[in-house]
């Protein structure tokens, strides 16, 4: 952007106006410290005006500009409004040119409303233009006259365009009003001449003719040679023996207004009458002044703004006929015109008068709108004639053909153009629009090429307070985007961001109506659906302020509350939402609604994704939400689960549990095993083994219930209940209906490792089952590290004193799959410490799984961990005992530790862990083994200094009475020759 020249300057000058209290805050040190990198202020020598010199233009000046303009004490003179605007724009300072904008509004009025319109358009302001622009339409003429000069700005002449005319009241001539219309961009001298023409001419007054018209004529041979010319003779003459035509004609319009009082003898006269054209004494004139008269005292009589309804109900039914009749043969005559079409509207108001009007009068009324658009009194009653006729809903079709045929939906639009500040126009508009539309997708087109959609959205902002306008403009947009909302072109209009803030200030207006309401739940609903433009502004409109509002209000309409949450889950995944619904205590609301409602399924479900969205989606906030978490709220979570075991509301339910369990990290095991307790302890485990049984075929929730169960079982004590309800079956069950996943075959044997742990589950039965399915789980994923890692863990728990089970993983060959992921993994740690730990239990089995382990080379693979990790206490112990139990009565696996070096690494087991009882204890044990009845070894330990060792032992721990008995044997064993 273009810097301004005063902000080019080095030092920059500004003016502001400021009164008694600004003047101690400005003569405050701390106030002009606070500024002094900016600004410096020194008072002009008036009281009420000081200097402010901006020093420098950086980063900062935005910041400290704001601070001190946000001061409601600080007032801008208007000589100055232009220059700080123009800096606002600049530093792109809302808050500024709000502000500016405030103090102009107080300076403007009629006499310079003009200057400051265009100050408007030089600063690009639509509000300061839009208040001029009302101040200059009160008085329109004038500015006209007096600015003719300015009215050729193209900007000007296009925001008069919008109101298709400019209406000039002129006084000097009686109130007539004159049209201009701006459609075109006329010269200078056009609209000079256009203007000066309107304005010196005269209107024609419209002479009400009556019968003292004959007075005009000297003798009644002028009258009835004039008469005869113009008028037929008419039948009753030959009935009478009056001499002169001009006292026939006077006899007869007596008759006639004694007939009219008369409604059957009147109606039998006129048929007469029309019959016999020849004879006919009643002229046209005649009935069109006698139209006149009933017109002119009708209306005097229902125009009466202190009428009753009672007066009303005196309406003459067969006055209607003669109006209809009436309004066709005189078109033209403007009273006859518009009074016709006002008592049409009163006759319109009652049921049994519509079908006539209907059948009679429809294209009649659309051809009066037609002709006379600009005509105000006319469209207001015409609209309101048609309004009032399609309350006959038998006629529904045939009416909607009638306005379709004669353009009436064109009509209503473009009056609705012409005045859009008409409410009855604009409310019965609304209503008119609402009935051609439904079930009708030829005119929902055509409304919607007029831009019908944009006309009823500004209704309702222009009538905020007017309820049917609101009811019914919102039932329009309801009716048509209903069907057609999957049409872009709809979409866009009716989802437009500015539609926003006329909802939601429309719902704050009629907070108990439900109608309302329930309609701006539904647009708002469609306004967020996937539009994230839209959800952004759902905050600065306070869209959800308003929500919860409504769900407050209605509190006990299970309805409503639906419709809300399915508002709040599609703003949800907005973080400027999330933060919104949390400042609005909107989780406790939502909490509070759902426990009103236990047995709605949809509402619990809609409860979970919104919690998820606000409370956790977003990981910077993750860990404070959960620190946050009372018990309570876990608790109406389980509750939800354990009462509805619906799939949908099930996976909600574990995602949020998931992460109130503490998800799936190594590192947080004490807070995982904690959040685990209380999951358990409010009666959790039970939904979630219900779940895996219900839905065996769903691998998201399969996938969540292991992990959830892995952090509830990580305290031993929460395994009594899942034994009870047989979790391990669910487990087995899942890892067999999903064998090729490779997430539950990992959660699968971590959870068996932690669940086969206690040995209440450990040592009940024989655990085939168990063991296939961890054997499969290794063999199809041997790559995966930790599937062989909690594989191995599992069958490590599985076999601690069960021989039965110690030799089914040999016969199921488990021990050539140990020993294969050990070689495949040799860096991995907890593999080794796993796989050494189950050998070392299999062992003890029997001798044809000790045979075993020798023929897959099982015993260098022992030696191979204890040399990899030498630091590790854990591996170094498991292989001692290994290595002891392996060589008891075999000669042959005696001899191929000793070939394998596995003698070294023992003793260098001892050496590292002098102080560990263990390791010492079971190493002089292996030595026990490993010198029975063989020589060799027996040469080798002691080569290696293994007699000291095991000597330095027995004087290290002498007051273990169980140490020193092993340890003895073992020298004694070493003693021999």
């Amino acid at each position: 952007m273009k810097q301004n020249s005063f902000l080019q300057r080095k030092e920059n000058n500004f003016l502001i106006y400021t009164g008694k209290e600004e003047k101690k805050i400005l003569s405050n040190n701390s106030i002009i410290n606070s500024y002094s990198p900016f600004f410096s202020i020194k008072n002009l020598g008036n009281k009420n005006q000081h200097s402010i010199y901006l020093k420098n233009f950086d980063s900062d000046v935005v910041e400290k500009v704001i601070q001190f303009f946000s001061n409601p004490e600080i007032k801008i003179i208007p000589t100055k409004f232009d220059q700080f605007y123009q800096l606002a724009d600049l530093l792109k300072i809302d808050l500024l040119k709000i502000k500016i904008e405030k103090e102009m509004e107080k300076y403007i009025n009629q006499e310079n409303a003009i200057n400051y319109y265009f100050i408007g358009l030089k600063l690009g302001s639509k509000f300061i233009c839009d208040i001029c622009f009302k101040l200059l339409l009160q008085n329109i003429h004038e500015i006209i006259e007096n600015n003719i000069e300015k009215l050729v700005d193209p900007n000007f002449i296009q925001n008069f365009k919008t109101l298709k005319s400019i209406q000039i009241s002129n006084p000097e001539q009686n109130g007539y009003d004159y049209y201009y219309d701006y459609d075109d961009y006329d010269s200078l001298e056009n609209i000079k001449n256009k203007i000066q023409k309107k304005l010196n001419s005269k209107q024609k007054q419209n002479e009400i003719l009556n019968w003292n018209f004959l007075n005009t004529f000297e003798t009644n041979e002028d009258f009835e040679e004039s008469f005869i010319q113009n008028f037929e003779t008419p039948q009753i003459l030959k009935e009478t023996e009056f001499k002169t035509i001009r006292e026939a004609f006077t006899e007869i319009n007596g008759k006639f207004e004694e007939y009219q009082k008369k409604n059957k003898q009147i109606y039998e006269l006129k048929a007469k009458l029309k019959n016999a054209q020849e004879n006919q004494a009643i002229t046209l004139q005649y009935q069109e002044d006698m139209a006149e008269k009933k017109l002119n005292e009708f209306f005097n009589e229902f125009s009466n703004e202190n009428e009753n309804e009672s007066e009303n109900e005196n309406q003459d039914p067969n006055l209607l006929y003669d109006i209809l009749d009436w309004m066709k043969k005189f078109p033209n005559n403007k009273i006859i015109r518009e009074k016709g079409c006002f008592a049409l509207e009163k006759f319109s108001q009652k049921i049994e008068n519509q079908n006539q009007i209907q059948q009679n009068g429809t294209e009649l009324i659309i051809q009066l709108m037609k002709k006379y658009q600009k005509n105000e009194n006319l469209q207001q009653y015409s609209i309101s004639i048609l309004d009032n006729i399609s309350m006959n809903s038998k006629k529904q079709k045939e009416f909607q053909e009638q306005i379709s045929k004669f353009e009436g939906i064109e009509l209503i639009i473009k009056s609705m153009i012409n005045f859009p500040n008409n409410e009855k126009i604009i409310e019965h508009s609304n209503q008119l629009l609402l009935k051609n539309c439904i079930n009708n997708e030829e005119n929902k087109k055509k409304i919607e090429d007029l831009k019908g959609i944009d006309l009823i959205i500004q209704s309702m902002n222009n009538f905020p307070n007017n309820k049917i306008i609101q009811e019914k403009g919102w039932k329009f947009l309801l009716n048509l985007s209903n069907i057609n909302f999957e049409n872009k072109k709809i979409t866009k209009q009716i989802k437009k961001p500015q539609g926003i803030q006329p909802i939601i200030f429309i719902m704050s207006n009629f907070p108990k109506n439900e109608k309302i309401q329930d309609y701006g739940f539904f647009f708002l609903n469609q306004i967020a659906f996937d539009n994230e433009e839209n959800q952004t502004q759902f905050k600065e409109s306070k869209v959800i302020k308003t929500i919860f509002e409504t769900l407050k209000n209605f509190l006990k309409d299970e309805n409503f509350q639906e419709k809300g949450f399915q508002i709040l889950l599609n703003i949800s995944n907005n973080k400027e939402n999330q933060k919104e619904i949390k400042q609005l205590n909107g989780i406790e609301f939502i909490l509070q609604s759902i426990q009103k409602f236990p047995q709605n399924p949809n509402l619990q479900q809609k409860f979970f994704i919104i919690l998820w969205n606000v409370s956790f989606n977003n990981k910077n906030d993750k860990e404070k939400q959960l620190t946050n978490w009372k018990s309570q709220r876990i608790e109406i979570i389980i509750q939800i689960l354990n009462k509805f075991l619906k799939e949908e509301i099930i996976e909600q339910g574990f995602i949020i549990l998931e992460t109130l369990s503490g998800g799936f990290k190594k590192k947080q095991f004490e807070k995982r095993k904690k959040k685990g307790t209380k999951i358990a302890n409010l009666k959790g485990i039970e939904p979630i083994i219900k779940a895996m049984n219900k839905f065996p075929k769903n691998q998201f929730i399969q996938e969540k219930s292991l992990l959830l169960l892995i952090n509830i079982n990580l305290d031993p004590k929460n395994g009594d209940e899942m034994h009870e309800l047989k979790g391990n079956e669910r487990i087995l069950k899942a890892m067999n209906n999903f064998p090729n996943e490779e997430s539950i075959q990992e959660k699968g044997c971590w959870i068996l490792q932690i669940f086969f742990y206690d040995p209440k589950t450990r040592n009940e039965t024989k655990k085939k089952k168990e063991i296939e399915t961890i054997l499969k789980a290794m063999n199809n994923f041997k790559d995966n590290r930790i599937i062989q890692k909690n594989g191995i863990g599992a069958l490590m728990v599985i076999v601690l004193g069960s021989k039965e089970n110690q030799n089914e993983i040999r016969k199921l060959n488990g021990i050539e799959t140990i020993i294969k992921a050990m070689n495949k993994f040799k860096d991995n740690k907890d593999i080794q410490k796993n796989g050494i730990g189950a050998l070392m239990h299999i062992i003890l089995g029997s001798k044809e799984n000790r045979n075993e382990i020798r023929k897959l080379n099982g015993i260098e693979t022992i030696i191979k961990a204890m040399n990899n990790f030498k630091d590790n206490i854990i591996i170094q112990d498991y292989g001692c005992i290994s290595l002891g139990n392996i060589v008891r009565k075999s000669k042959e696996n005696q001899n191929e530790i000793r070939k394998l070096n596995g003698i070294e690494t023992i003793i260098k087991a001892m050496n590292k862990f002098k102080d560990n009882k263990d390791i010492q204890k079971d190493c002089c044990a292996t030595f026990i083994n490993l010198c029975d009845e063989n020589r060799d070894n027996r040469t080798k330990i002691k080569n290696l200094g293994g007699f000291q060792l095991v000597q330095q032992a027995l004087n290290k721990f002498s007051q273990d009475g169980n140490f020193q008995k092993i340890a003895q044997e073992a020298l004694d064993e070493l003693q021999l020759q």
